[in-house]
């Protein structure tokens, strides 16, 4: 063979640990059946498979012997094959090859010997496949051919044994540690949160333990790529490694989530400080897209001993803590209270929605200079027989965390304002919108706009008296998506409004991009706008923005004689708010509209 062999040496590079692992190893019937195959084929009695490393040799299967499987590798005889590629030897002048070859196998009366070396993915000899008999004979070509084919099955398998256990280190790896970060996952995490826990207790000293949540973990890879959203959780892992102390650690237990435990902690007012920190260290801006950025993250923390006998019940009380909406926050005993009631709360929503025990409310959204209400928001209310009154700043994010309910929940939300929309605008000369309000995880469902095209046909209502109300937040999410889902929704007739706008990202550049019809201005703008100058040129330069892009502009939260006086002057013509209605049921609604839709008059706010 053209290909040179190498003669095993500790020098050599080519010694894989993971290949050689096959030394020591028992019989295997891939390689027994594979050693009869050569041995049936080439006629002969006896085939080896042999493997070398830089001291022995070890026959891994043998048809017709029955040898010690190691020996020296010095006193072996397959170095000329090892050397060549390809030795084949008959007895006649080579006397005292064989007198080796028998008393290495104990076998008398060998007088043929063949060949091949079996090389390993560098294209290195690792071993040999061989052939004996105790006739002097010689190989012809097709033979020397079906040999050499032979050989490369061989090899297949020790490849094979050599991927396997690379493929299995790897799967190993990346099951234990991320790869991203290097951080160890959640089953190394915890053993290491427990040799933490440890070494504390032998110190008498407190293990806080901190869990970031990252919030915005799925659209900072829509928004900037999945590269670009890795080199900032390896970023935050270096901040946080740096403030776990000497005795701490940091694991990734999933994929948004870091947890970072200090063991040197002295006091509970030390872990407030420390968890805190960790809370600003997360949020600082870090770069990434070329600019900066700040994440969004809820951070729970609990200290042990004082609040947890153990790691399992420190991990669950520290997400216990975590605030959902973000922000940082400590543990306290009440927030068990709080973890049974969301669950008793989400186990009562089911049985409500399933037994539609759930009600509709409408707030008017008003022309400031005719009074007419101009559009109606449909508003959830619950009323549980055991919990009683439950706040929708309650049971929505309950919903919206599992999108199965939140599917079930959109379904009746549209149906019954749908419903609503068409009485009342049956009743009407001049036709009232219905807005409903859409979450995020909703907006990108496949199903979403055959959900909406059921309830408007189900209902009989006309598809431009509808009004989808998103977020910012779920927008930004994926900006692709987002267009081409206001698009089939403006492709049917349906408007489309941002709700909350300016306490999300406000880029004017995704603005121009999305297809709205109009900007809900959040209330936390309005609230000081009498008072504070700021508040005030900001809505002002909403107002300017909506005229430049042709959308219009509606006021949230309007409470106030002077708030409404202000946005007046500042020109924004529909308001909505408790200075002008409370969000009423249905058959409230139809006496409000049938009055203020009907009289020709300007109406005053609370008229």
């Amino acid at each position: 063979m053209d290909a040179p062999g190498l003669t095993p040496d500790a020098s050599v590079p080519w010694q894989d640990q993971s290949l050689f692992e096959l030394i020591d190893t028992g019989s295997e019937r891939r390689f027994d059946r594979l050693t009869g195959l050569v041995a049936d084929i080439l006629g002969t009695p006896i085939c080896l498979v042999t493997l070398f490393d830089a001291q022995r040799a070890w026959i891994k299967s043998a048809i017709g012997i029955q040898p010690d499987c190691e020996r020296p590798y010095g006193a072996w005889f397959c170095q000329p094959t090892l050397q060549n590629g390809f030795h084949e030897v008959s007895k006649q002048g080579n006397e005292a090859f064989f007198e080796k070859v028998s008393k290495m196998l104990c076998h008398d009366g060998l007088g043929f010997y063949a060949g091949h070396a079996l090389r390993d993915s560098q294209g290195q000899a690792v071993g040999t496949l061989c052939v004996l008999d105790q006739r002097q004979r010689q190989l012809d070509d097709q033979e020397r051919q079906r040999f050499a084919q032979l050989a490369e099955l061989v090899e297949h398998e020790i490849l094979f044994t050599d991927r396997l256990k690379l493929t299995q280190a790897d799967l190993v790896e990346q099951a234990l540690f991320d790869p991203a970060t290097s951080l160890p996952r959640q089953l190394v995490g915890h053993d290491c949160l427990l040799s933490v826990i440890e070494s504390a207790d032998q110190r008498h000293a407190k293990v806080g333990l901190a869990v970031v949540h990252f919030i915005q973990y799925d659209e900072m890879a829509n928004a900037y790529g999945e590269k670009a959203r890795d080199e900032a959780m390896n970023l935050f892992s270096e901040r946080l490694k740096a403030i776990s102390g000497q005795h701490g650690m940091v694991s990734r237990p999933l994929p948004d989530r870091l947890l970072i435990a200090r063991g040197d902690i002295s006091s509970i007012s030390t872990a407030h400080q420390w968890a805190e920190r960790i809370y600003h260290e997360a949020i600082r801006p870090y770069d990434i897209a070329n600019g900066k950025r700040s994440a969004q993250v809820a951070v729970g923390a609990c200290l042990y001993p004082d609040q947890a006998a153990g790691a399992e019940e420190l991990s669950r009380r520290a997400n216990i803590a975590k605030p959902s909406q973000g922000g940082f926050s400590f543990y306290d005993d009440g927030d068990e209270s709080r973890v049974l009631r969301r669950d008793q709360m989400t186990r009562a929503f089911i049985e409500s929605l399933a037994k539609s025990r759930l009600s509709l409310v409408f707030q008017p959204i008003v022309s400031y200079s005719t009074g007419r209400v101009v559009a109606c928001e449909a508003l959830a209310r619950w009323e549980d027989s055991t919990l009683g009154t439950v706040s929708p700043g309650e049971f929505i994010p309950i919903v919206e965390d599992n999108p199965m309910l939140c599917e079930e929940f959109t379904r009746w939300v549209l149906l019954r304002a749908c419903q609503a929309a068409r009485v009342w605008n049956d009743a009407l000369e001049e036709p009232v919108k219905v807005n409903v309000n859409i979450s995020a995880t909703e907006l990108y469902r496949e199903g979403l706009i055959g959900d909406i095209d059921a309830a408007l046909s189900s209902a009989g209502l006309a598809p431009e008296l509808l009004v989808i109300e998103v977020t910012e937040q779920a927008l930004i999410q994926r900006i692709d998506r987002a267009v081409q889902a206001l698009e089939m929704l403006k492709s049917r007739g349906i408007r489309t409004a941002l709700d909350d706008f300016g306490t999300g990202y406000s880029s004017l550049s995704y603005l121009r991009q999305l297809p709205l019809d109009t900007l809900k201005i959040d209330r936390s703008f309005i609230i000081d706008l009498a008072t504070d100058c700021t508040a005030r040129e900001v809505t002002r330069g909403i107002v300017n923005i909506g005229g430049a892009l042709k959308i219009n502009v509606v006021a949230e939260g309007v409470e106030t004689e002077a708030q409404q006086a202000v946005l007046g002057d500042i020109g924004i013509e529909q308001v909505q708010g408790y200075l002008w209605h409370r969000p009423m049921a249905c058959e409230a609604l139809g006496e409000i509209l049938m009055r203020a839709n009907a009289c020709r008059d300007v109406i005053s706010p609370g008229g």
